[in-house]
């Protein structure tokens, strides 16, 4: 089902309509927020990072991550992390529509006061965001900076691949010719997909929507953590919302 039959066509910068979901959201955010708080203050430094850091700068923006509901390629076990695929199929299942709106009204109070809704573009978090921008009216737009990790030669294969990928990403271990986008590679867009929007939105609370891996390896990024261990810290359920914490050093703000 294409929930954008009743939205506004998407494009480079479009308009979305949204709703979310999600159980036992609370005590999976205070694991993040204990996690967040007690980690390594250890900056990994790109040029962007450098430059806030040297120059100082401060905004008021507040962001929030959200894990896309679960999609048919959930309910399905299957690898689906090209554009080409992901973007035009393999949307929310039933039931992540209805994680996706049950988190919508747990957490009224705090999507009232979005700013701003940013979504990768495949459809899973497309919808996903749709449904939150619907129910609070906000601006929606697409940001493929907040796209899936490309998983190479794993592409439409099964799930179980994951742990070998996940293994791989621990040991730095790859085959190159696995052509699996490599955790630092996402560490990097993901950072500057966050750092460009601030720059963008200087106060605000934006709310960005992705996929597992890109958001455990940007909590990794911005929390002194080497992104290969995004596996060993607490893991965003889908449609999960939890606030984005840094240390101060990142980008010279709390």
């Amino acid at each position: 089902m294409d929930s954008r039959r009743n939205s506004t066509k998407l494009s480079a910068e479009p308009i979305l309509k949204t709703n979310y979901m999600k159980t036992s959201i609370k005590s999976n955010a205070e694991i993040h927020l204990f996690f967040l708080n007690s980690v390594a203050k250890k900056p990994y430094g790109t040029s962007c990072e450098r430059h806030r850091i040297n120059t100082g700068q401060i905004t008021l923006t507040r962001f929030l991550l959200m894990r896309h509901g679960h999609s048919v390629a959930n309910e399905k076990s299957k690898i689906v992390s090209a554009p080409k695929v992901g973007c035009s199929n393999f949307g929310l299942s039933v039931e992540g529509q209805n994680q996706v709106q049950r988190s919508t009204e747990h957490h009224s109070d705090l999507l009232s006061t979005l700013s701003m809704i940013y979504t990768s573009d495949f459809l899973r978090a497309v919808q996903t965001a749709e449904i939150i921008a619907s129910n609070f009216n906000i601006q929606c737009k697409i940001n493929v900076g907040l796209r899936e990790r490309y998983f190479g030669i794993y592409e439409g294969r099964s799930t179980d691949f994951y742990s070998k990928i996940w293994e791989a990403d621990l040991s730095g271990t790859h085959d190159l010719a696995e052509q699996v986008e490599t955790v630092n590679a996402v560490a990097r867009r993901m950072t500057d997909t966050v750092l460009g929007l601030e720059e963008e939105h200087p106060e605000g609370t934006i709310l960005l929507v992705s996929h597992g891996d890109p958001l455990q390896i940007l909590l990794t990024r911005f929390n002194g953590v080497s992104p290969k261990s995004h596996r060993l810290i607490p893991q965003i359920d889908t449609a999960e919302i939890i606030p984005l914490k840094r240390h101060r050093k990142l980008c010279g703000r709390l």
